[in-house]
C-alpha cells in the first residue's frame, strides 16, 4: 500500500506533516492517556514542583530534572489540531520547548513525549535494553493515537531519532 501525503512542511529543521486521521471514541482525558503512559515507564509519579495554567507535566524521581518531563500543552477548550513533537537521541522534550509555545500560540493542542531511556538519572539498563528501538516505537506510536484522540488534525515533528520514529508511525496509518 502506498501512502501519498497531501501537504509536507519543513520548519526549522522539523519535519512537520499535515496528516488526516481517523478519531476513535474514548472515556480517557488525553492527560490520563499521557500519565498513565509514563506510570508504565516510569512507575512512581511525583507532583512536578513547576507548574503552569496550560502546561501538564509528567514527573519522577527518576528523571535528571524536571526540564526532561514529558509534557502537554492544551487550551481551555480541545483545540481543532494538535502538534505531537519527539525529540532526538540522548536530548528531552526540552528541546521541544520553544517550538511547541510557538504552535500553542498558533491554536495548536502539542504533546511532547520522553522517549524510553532519555533524560532519567540512570538510563545504563534501557540503554543496554536489547529491545529499546521497540519500545521507542510503541511509545512514539502511542503519543501519536493520544493526538488522534484529541483531533481530528494532527501534525508531527521530529528531531533525529523522533522523526524517524515518527514517519514509522504514520507510515502504518491509513489515509483516506
Amino acid at each position: 500500500m502506498r501512502v501519498t501525503l497531501k501537504r509536507m512542511k519543513f520548519f526549522i529543521g522539523v519535519l512537520l506533516l499535515s496528516m488526516p486521521v481517523v478519531v476513535s471514541a474514548t472515556t480517557v482525558s488525553p492527560k490520563e492517556q499521557f500519565t498513565a503512559l509514563y506510570q508504565q515507564e516510569l512507575g512512581e509519579l511525583v507532583p512536578c514542583r513547576s507548574t503552569s495554567l496550560y502546561r501538564h507535566s509528567v514527573c519522577s524521581n527518576l528523571l535528571r530534572n524536571e526540564g526532561n518531563a514529558p509534557f502537554l500543552l492544551l487550551h481551555d477548550e480541545p483545540a481543532e489540531k494538535v502538534a505531537v513533537l519527539v525529540h532526538g537521541l540522548s536530548d528531552s522534550p526540552f528541546f521541544m520547548r520553544e517550538i511547541a509555545g510557538i504552535l500553542f500560540s498558533e491554536g495548536f493542542d502539542v504533546i511532547a513525549p520522553l522517549l524510553p531511556g532519555h533524560g532519567l538519572r540512570d538510563a545504563d539498563d534501557d540503554m543496554e535494553d536489547s529491545k529499546l528501538a521497540e519500545r521507542w516505537q510503541a511509545h512514539v506510536s502511542q503519543a501519536v493515537s493520544i493526538g488522534q484522540s484529541m483531533s481530528d488534525t494532527v501534525i508531527i515533528g521530529g528531531f533525529s531519532t523522533g522523526g524517524r520514529y515518527l514517519l514509522s508511525t504514520i507510515s502504518t496509518i491509513p489515509m483516506p
